[in-house]
């Protein structure tokens, strides 16, 4: 036993299938599809062929992500401006990391060749397009009669 009680005698069972590389890729976390969405920012701190663990980034944020529900991920390939989108599960939840299985096979060689700081990285991906922005005209008041 070790001081803090942690038995160093103890079998760890490890519950991936593929290795995890560590890796600061930058990444647009998509919450929700119908009504409503959230787009946060975020770093992946380690990723696999089908899994990825991202960094949660709103603190209690943890407490509403459940087991099974489906998020899409963006992935920011650096030097390049493209990005690798998935639909990712999630699997496991603590209160700073999130766990995902994703289906479709990431592409490890891009991510491994196109690492990006994410602390230096305009997260932003999709353009701000402002014809889709525009203000209604001011309706005109019916003229009222004198009385």
């Amino acid at each position: 036993m070790t001081k803090d009680g942690a038995d160093q005698g103890a079998w760890v069972i490890e519950r991936r299938r593929h290795a995890r590389t560590p890796g600061p890729w930058a990444v647009r976390w998509i919450v929700g599809e119908c009504e409503y969405m959230v787009v946060l920012e975020t770093r992946a701190l380690d990723a696999s062929i089908h899994g990825l663990r991202l960094e949660v980034p709103l603190q209690e944020f943890s407490r509403l992500l459940v087991p099974g529900q489906r998020h899409r991920i963006e992935i920011l390939l650096g030097g390049s401006g493209k990005r690798v989108t998935r639909v990712a599960e999630v699997r496991h939840v603590s209160e700073t990391s999130v766990g995902f299985f994703i289906e479709e096979a990431l592409p490890m060689d891009d991510l491994l060749r196109h690492p990006i700081d994410p602390d230096r990285a305009a997260i932003s991906h999709v353009r701000h397009d402002e014809s889709r922005h525009t203000t209604a005209p001011a309706r005109q008041s019916a003229p009222t009669s004198p009385s």
